[in-house]
């Protein structure tokens, strides 16, 4: 390797493959720009190749942008144009030159310049049908929910059958699992996975899925372990993809997988060769085996006839860190083996560009030891090789202006250093730099250090808030400058706790966690007034209210003058880093206000991107990265990965060299199923050996991360260090991190370039922070270390009061002197059977003198055609049922594609994931039972035509845009009439004529207090296509214990005896008894409630409501004039609803 070639801008390209070897600091983004340049403007036109022609795949979104910058400024600048000029030596023809870079400057933009996902995308568009590939697609690389869908999906399908059931609940499966949601590439985990897995011979076949077969395996064996975990992999995959047809959304990972399928055929290979005549991947270091697999197969095809496409590779396998996203160094080393193929080509960049020779030697020394040690023979020795350093003057001067020729300060304490003193040790270190180093600029003028001079690289958020605070404490001005997510830091949660309580007022720990925190107007004592509700509701419905006429701009000028916001924030939490955060999601809100003014929609994606930013916090790009919260000089915190690609002068390592190891106590082989080096491991190796494959790889990657730390810096590098002694304890009880062994080895090497920072030298020096630094703004406050986060905030006062429709329902209903109302399922427990009273006898009675079709609704109800009519009451049943309709609802909402069957068929599956429904014995039916009995209810509920306001019309003839699913509403009630009930009974009986539903009035007139906030959630809104609003409410109570006809059979457990039953029949459900239902169970209360919510929203009354009680619900009506069985239909009186909302909110002009 020391004899390959140095890469310039002139040399040649190999065929088809150039593999570009560039180390840290050594210019790799201007050398390929550069090389771009040269073949934009090549004279040589077999050469040459045009904008147009080329992609260059990046791997953010930022380096690309910042690609195409570095190209426009060598086209352009003067004096990069000349340089290039300068690379043609002999050859160059000036005419032609500049004709191709006029043309090159106008076409830049035609250039494919972008991550590999942008290049998929553009590959699967111009392969069009070839590919099953749906542009309309919305490309996400959140995979939380999916994974969430996909796992308790399969759990339900094996968590039932008992040879499974050890697995699902062992950690060896939740671990595994946290494999799947932690790999950014879950093809290749299944794929991983399955090879791990593959039966021993004499395994039992894989398609043996009987249940006979699975009541054999009482214990999982070995190999009936491994053929579970096949089986579940299997299915895991299937059902990941069936959510993201069902939900039109495609993962990252998804979209390499269906492109690295689309290149195995021919065609695609030749029309993407005639596509682009140059490929090149930048940190092809940390690509993964789905992009790896789609640049050889597409550009690097070895048949006879070659690939006529350029493709270079450029990256640095000592800066591969990126295995937490599925990056896998041994691609990067793959090529390399290709590149020494004939017609191939091999280069290095030898130069750092970066820093001082000092560091330079430094750097070259530590490399070696980190990577051609016996501890790690994961590299060739001659692929380490010495750079060397183009910046010959020192840059670095001491107190006194001479220069400083050292490179590396270790900091060594006398005594053993702890990880909890090392964020005020870092204070320390910091003031000595401030007092006693300069910087020699390029004019060789010398500066003091200045703060911003300074970064701190560490290895997590966690370590770098405890630097931030020690600094902060010092007076030091300093920012934590990282990749991290701002939807990862407290002030998302904190907004997302604000738009929640603004959608509903019905949380009161919410509201008081919220009324507390930075966004609130009280402190936590002021809780305990009784005024405390009123002034959360007043303000909370001006915050709303200014939301809704300005979007996020005019509730964040509010939020600053009512509730003195920055006072607030400075005084009581994380000052101007909070601060800004709040204020970067602000404006994060208000673009997506622009796009859908919907509080709701709000919610959802600001929940979404908490819980992305949660999982993988160091993939943020663009907005979503955390902004620099000061504009003065600061000390910078980054993390390892965040700190890549980036240059300080002056770097600090407090944690590198001393971290501990991790602890491996786990003696499972969980731990280690993804990380063994082959998918043979698994049955080959024993534990230990696998702990030792896994300890390998972190060891590999450690000493990756340490030299992309001591890369970073210009200037100089400190390292904090523990004694180090053959005798020191610390390094035979846990090993030394890769850098802290390097720097041990390399000590006399060392020796002449490093200075070591001892209790001595330190302790020489005054604390000069107030001196070097500028006063921080949190001096401009006194804090009060308040951590509203953390306050129970069930402890402090209830929030009075708060009224809810089942609480309404409840009271009235203890008046009720038959117990034959308000059987729901989802409200109350089941009830006994005896409770057929006189009225419903008398009405049974009455209703056979009435009706014509008596044989018709004496039909016994079977599961044949009413699925539900035998399954269980109770709450959690009533919860499954409106599940699966809320479920199909969203989902015929979001995907237009598929089928109403399919969506029901879907909407059952994701119903069922919980638990299966239960008999009326309360015995789980089997999945497929219950998936069958779900869909074919979803079926014929949507299906059945609607009397009365609906005119005939179904819920299939509605538009699925049009029908909203649990729609949540909260109003304030007058708080100068609590016994409104009495108001609304007169109401009644001035609007409601009908002579069924008039009586209701005398329900109504019970002196039950309403008070507060009035809550609620409406099943179904609809919207038809004249603008028209209609409620529908799902109730699955079951009407055959109060209507049904007892009758005596056979004991089948004793033949001469007999037992009374009840048969479910038509006649349970029909007009009469649904109406009375309807009465008994206050649901006419709820429907004129919800009818005013609605008017409340919409401004507009609804037209119509249907409670619709599914059990029973299976038949057509009769005929075009008739209710089917179970539906009850009404068109709710305008006035009566306008009239009981002023009531409510205290309008007197109504009276």
């Amino acid at each position: 390797m020391n004899n390959l070639n140095e890469f310039k801008a002139e040399s040649e390209l190999g065929s088809p493959l150039t593999f570009l070897d560039a180390s840290a600091g050594t210019g790799k983004t201007y050398s390929i720009c550069k090389k771009l340049c040269y073949l934009f403007v090549d004279s040589n036109e077999e050469n040459r190749i045009k904008p147009e022609e080329v992609a260059v795949i990046t791997f953010t979104n930022n380096a690309a942008r910042e690609l195409k910058t570095r190209i426009q400024t060598f086209l352009t600048n003067e004096e990069e144009v000349a340089d290039l000029k300068k690379s043609f030596g002999k050859s160059f023809n000036e005419k032609q030159f500049e004709e191709n870079r006029a043309y090159a400057i106008a076409h830049l933009n035609e250039a494919s310049i972008g991550t590999i996902h942008h290049f998929c995308t553009e590959i699967l568009g111009i392969v069009g049908t070839l590919a099953d590939f749906d542009a309309g697609r919305t490309l996400s690389s959140d995979t939380s929910d999916l994974l969430e869908f996909t796992n308790n999906a399969n759990l339900t399908k094996y968590s039932q059958s008992k040879s499974f059931a050890h697995v699902f609940n062992s950690k060896y499966y939740q671990n595994t699992l946290k494999k799947v949601q932690d790999s950014f590439n879950r093809d290749v985990f299944f794929a991983d996975l399955k090879g791990m897995l593959e039966p021993k011979p004499n395994t039992p076949s894989t398609e043996s899925n009987s249940a006979e077969d699975e009541a054999k395996c009482t214990s999982i064996q070995p190999n009936n372990e491994l053929l579970a975990w096949q089986r579940w992999a299997k299915d895991l995959a299937k059902l990941y993809g069936l959510f993201e047809r069902t939900h039109s959304v495609m993962s990252n990972n998804s979209l390499l997988s269906l492109t690295n399928e689309t290149v195995n055929s021919k065609a695609v290979v030749k029309l993407l060769q005639k596509r682009w005549k140059l490929v090149m991947v930048d940190e092809f270091q940390d690509t993964d085996i789905n992009q790896w697999n789609i640049i050889k197969k597409a550009f690097l095809n070895t048949s006879d006839e070659g690939s006529p496409v350029k493709v270079i590779t450029v990256g640095d396998d000592k800066q591969s860190i990126y295995s937490f996203r599925g990056a896998d160094v041994e691609n990067f080393r793959e090529a390399r083996e290709m590149a020494q193929q004939d017609g191939n080509k091999t280069y290095v960049l030898k130069t750092n560009y970066r820093s001082d020779s000092c560091v330079v030697d430094v750097v070259n020394a530590i490399t070696k030891e980190l990577f051609n040690s016996p501890d790690n023979d994961s590299f060739d020795s001659e692929s380490v090789v010495d750079v060397g350093a183009h910046i010959t003057d020192r840059r670095l001067l001491d107190g006194d202006l001479n220069s400083v020729d050292k490179g590396l300060f270790i900091r060594t304490a006398e005594t053993q250093l702890n990880i909890g003193d090392i964020p005020d040790d870092v204070t320390h270190v910091i003031n000595h730099l401030l007092k006693t180093c300069n910087i020699k600029e390029s004019k060789n003028k010398p500066r003091p250090i200045k703060p911003s001079d300074i970064a701190v690289l560490v290895n997590g958020k966690d370590k770098a808030r405890d630097i931030l605070s020690a600094l902060k404490d010092s007076h030091i001005p300093v920012v934590f400058t990282n990749t991290t997510s701002v939807f990862d830091e407290q002030a998302a949660k904190d907004w997302l706790d604000l738009l929640k309580s603004l959608v509903s007022l019905s949380d009161q720990n919410l509201l008081k966690r919220v009324a507390i925190g930075p966004f609130g107007i009280f402190e936590v004592n002021d809780l305990m007034n009784d005024s405390a509700l009123d002034e959360i509701i007043t303000r909370w419905q001006e915050y709303k209210n200014h939301t809704q006429k300005g979007g996020f701009n005019l509730l964040w000028e509010n939020i600053e003058t009512k509730s003195n916001f920055s006072q607030r924030v400075f005084t009581n939490w994380y000052g101007e880093d909070y601060y800004i955060n709040a204020l970067q999601i602000k404006n994060w809100l208000q673009k997506l206000w622009h796009e859908n003014p919907n509080l709701n929609y709000l919610v959802e994606k600001l929940s979404m991107k908490i819980k992305a930013a949660a999982k993988n916090p160091r993939t943020a790009e663009d907005e979503e990265k955390l902004n620099i919260p000061t504009d003065e000089p600061s000390v910078q915190i980054y993390t390892y990965h965040g700190s890549k690609g980036l240059q300080f002068p002056i770097v600090l390592l407090p944690y590198l060299a001393i971290q501990e190891q991790k602890d491996f106590n786990d003696s499972s082989k969980t731990c280690y199923l993804y990380d063994c080096s082959s998918p043979q491991d698994l049955q080959s190796c024993s534990i230990e050996e696998l702990k030792e494959i896994k300890l390998k790889k972190e060891s590999e990657e450690d000493a990756r991360i340490a030299y992309v730390a001591v890369t970073r810096a210009e200037l100089l590098n400190v390292v904090w260090t523990n004694p180090l002694s053959e005798d020191n304890p610390n390094k035979k009880a846990k090993a030394i991190p890769p850098l802290g062994r390097a720097l041990a080895n390399a000590k006399s090497k060392l020796s002449s370039k490093t200075f070591e920072l001892t209790d001595d030298v330190l302790n020489d020096e005054e604390d000069v922070s107030n001196d070097r630094a500028h006063s921080s703004i949190h001096e401009l406050y006194a804090y009060k270390q308040i951590d509203y986060k953390h306050i129970n905030t069930t402890d402090l006062p209830e929030l009075k009061y708060r009224t809810s429709y089942s609480s309404i329902s409840a009271n009235l209903k203890s008046d009720v002197t038959t117990s034959g109302g308000g059987n729901d399922d989802d409200e109350i427990e089941e009830i006994s059977d005896a409770s057929n009273g006189k009225n419903n006898e008398t009405l049974i009675e009455e209703t056979k003198k009435t009706s014509s079709n008596e044989e018709w609704f004496n039909k016994e109800l079977t599961a044949d055609t009413h699925p539900l009519v035998d399954l269980e009451a109770g709450t959690d049943f009533g919860t499954q049922i409106h599940a699966a309709f809320e479920n199909l609802i969203n989902i015929r909402r979001s995907n237009s594609s598929i089928s109403f069957d399919e969506a029901c068929s879907y909407a059952a599956k994701q119903t069922l994931i919980e638990k299966n429904l239960n008999s009326k014995d309360h015995e789980p039916l089997s999945l497929e039972e219950s998936h069958e009995r779900l869909t074919q209810t979803l079926k014929q509920v949507f299906s059945i035509s609607l009397n009365g306001p609906f005119e005939g019309k179904s819920f299939l003839d509605i538009n699925p845009q049009n029908i909203r699913a649990e729609l949540e509403f909260d109003f304030n009630l007058n708080p100068n009439n609590k016994f409104m009930l009495n108001e609304i009974a007169r109401c009644w009986k001035k609007y409601v004529h009908s002579d069924e539903l008039s009586d209701f009035a005398e329900r109504l007139g019970n002196a039950i207090s309403m008070k507060g906030i009035l809550t609620g959630s409406i099943d179904v809104l609809l919207r038809d296509d004249q603008g028209d609003y209609f409620i529908a409410d799902w109730k699955t109570n079951n009407l055959t214990r109060q209507f049904g006809k007892t009758e005596e059979i056979e004991d089948p457990d004793d033949k001469d005896s007999t037992i009374t039953v009840l048969t479910p029949r038509r006649n349970d459900y029909r007009h009469e008894f649904v109406v009375k239902e309807m009465k008994d169970a206050t649901y006419l209360l709820q429907a004129l409630i919800y009818a005013v919510a609605v008017y409340r929203i919409t401004g507009k009354v609804p037209k119509g409501v249907a409670y619709l009680f599914v059990r029973g619900m299976g038949d057509q009506p009769l005929n075009n004039t008739e209710e089917a069985p179970g539906v009850f239909t009404w068109s709710i009186p305008e006035d009566l609803v306008i009239e009981t909302n002023a009531i409510l909110e205290g309008d007197s002009s109504h009276e």
